[in-house]
């Protein structure tokens, strides 16, 4: 466009296209559209609502039990994963990557019938961890969970509130 057409033209021709646009993707059969939205609505299924963490612990990868880590050294948290009568549901375990800061946990939530990992802040504060992907039952699976943890040397508590979607078979 030349330096001469008026906002009031460029903002008309913006507003076609648009429209054009949003008639093509309102016109795109459901499965084709691209990204999130490609998943059917009836493919999508709600995991429970809140796992619990039990036997919650710290470990320091590479230091021996009983010996003090040094300073610095990266601490993860694990442990078991049961629901709210405390029945086994499966095992928790986190990886710390390195970053310019403090890190980022890798969290990896395992069950008998697949895997949910996700990526967060390495604290053992309160925080929200976002869900990269999983793997069996969880292949799919997107969203996000509250994890707050009470590690302790033995019988530390952890509770995830979750928010993910996962695609049923």
């Amino acid at each position: 466009m030349s330096a001469r057409t008026s906002r009031r033209r460029l903002l008309g021709r913006m507003g076609l296209l648009a429209g054009v646009l949003g008639g093509v993707e309102a016109a795109a059969p459901q499965g084709s559209r691209a990204g999130a939205a490609a998943l059917p609505a009836r493919c999508v299924a709600a995991l429970p609502g809140v796992i619990h963490g039990a036997d919650w612990r710290v470990v320091w990868p590479g230091v021996r039990p009983g010996t003090r880590p040094p300073v610095g050294s990266p601490s993860l948290p694990s442990g078991r994963l049961v629901d709210a009568h405390g029945r086994d549901l499966g095992v928790f375990d986190a990886s710390v990557m390195t970053t310019s800061g403090a890190g980022t946990h890798l969290h990896r939530l395992e069950f008998p019938d697949g895997t949910i990992t996700a990526v967060g802040p390495a604290t053992f504060d309160d925080a929200t961890f976002a869900v990269i992907g999983g793997t069996g039952r969880f292949a799919g699976a997107a969203g996000s969970y509250h994890l707050v943890q009470r590690p302790a040397a033995s019988r530390g508590t952890a509770t995830f509130t979750l928010d993910i979607t996962t695609p049923e078979a």
